[in-house]
């Protein structure tokens, strides 16, 4: 038998020169949400314009420009996220977890056994992806049960005897444990 393996990982990681302003991570909002936040710094900036006069006038001015175009940045990258991944294919999970044989635990995170009817390593992945986008898209927050919504997921997918294994894997503590909670929740589905 093959063996294929394939690698998702999605990492926390900004240049190490550049560190984003608290809350306009990508993953940190919706693109909806990231949008509202974009206007709502817009809105300061132009507030802030009637009010010139001072070096704190242009100081918050900068601020919220930066602030706003920042959000923006997150928006559009979710939007492109999810165009890319899902390539004008609905996302459905569904599919992937109505597939769950069986789950093992493992150091770091958990293990779900699919059925070889969810198809291949590659199609099973590029599933993930796609929902992982999507989630992404509407924001983490949207999504309290689903695995996919969780910041700094590794996913890896390959075959295995009787089927695909999907591997789900995060960094340490409680997150782990949310980890497993939430595969617990779609596993009973």
């Amino acid at each position: 038998m093959n063996k294929h393996i394939f690698l998702f990982a999605v990492s926390i990681s900004a240049a190490a020169c550049v560190k984003a302003a608290p809350g306009t991570r990508p993953h940190d909002n919706s693109a909806a949400g990231h949008r509202r936040e974009a206007g709502q710094h817009q809105n300061e900036a132009d507030h802030t314009l009637q009010s010139r006069g001072s070096k704190a006038y242009y100081q918050q001015v900068y601020h919220h420009k930066q602030l706003a175009a920042a959000h923006l940045r997150a928006a559009e990258k979710l939007d492109a996220d999810f165009e890319r991944q899902c390539d004008g294919k609905t996302p459905d999970a569904s599919v992937v977890w109505g597939q769950i044989q069986d789950t093992d635990t493992v150091e770091g995170g958990a293990v779900l056994h699919l059925t070889p009817e969810v198809g291949t390593a590659k199609e099973v992945l590029a599933k993930l992806r796609c929902q992982r986008a999507a989630v992404a898209r509407d924001g983490f927050a949207a999504f309290p049960d689903d695995p996919l919504a969780l910041d700094g997921l590794d996913i890896i997918v390959h075959d295995e005897p009787g089927g695909i294994a999907v591997m789900f894997g995060v960094d340490g503590g409680d997150a782990v444990i949310d980890l497993r909670r939430r595969i617990d929740v779609i596993a009973a589905k």
